[in-house]
């Protein structure tokens, strides 16, 4: 991941003090463990990310606002990993949010969640209302974190 981002970095149309990192599911753990690391990034959002870490994070070492949307009914992260990574980002002094979407299970940002559910036993589900609703919040973020202001906000 940081090979990734210091690649991301070089481009000349990049600004490399303005970076963020948006994460789905163990993306949302990678780039959660790119944060933990003290990576060079603004904003990291996550959608029904895996939150456990071997190395949590210390204070002054996450630079980024950390932004967690999920799932109400998430039975894959459940909202007990959910408190214990607020507690970590509280004892690291880190800038976070945690939205909790009603209704929600893992996956709910993906259209072809229930589909996969289906065909491979597992439980998730598809919700455009909490997809919106961590989309919303995630652009609120980019719009508050990087400057000047993405072309897309």
């Amino acid at each position: 991941a940081q090979a990734g981002l210091d690649t991301l970095a070089a481009q000349p149309e990049v600004n490399p003090t303005q970076l963020a990192a948006i994460g789905f599911c163990y993306g949302g753990k990678v780039v959660l463990d790119l944060a933990r690391s003290g990576a060079d990034l603004k904003a990291v959002a996550t959608f029904h990310a895996i939150l456990a870490t071997q190395t949590p994070a210390q204070p002054g070492q996450i630079q980024a606002e950390i932004l967690v949307s999920h799932g109400e009914l998430d039975s894959m992260v459940t909202l007990d990993n959910v408190e214990s990574f607020k507690q970590e980002m509280q004892a690291a002094e880190v800038k976070h949010e945690v939205i909790i979407l009603a209704n929600a299970k893992h996956g709910f940002s993906n259209p072809l969640a229930d589909v996969r559910a289906k065909a491979n036993g597992v439980d998730l589900g598809y919700n455009a209302k909490a997809e919106r609703a961590g989309l919303d919040a995630m652009y609120q973020l980019l719009a508050r974190d990087l400057q000047p202001k993405p072309d897309f906000l």
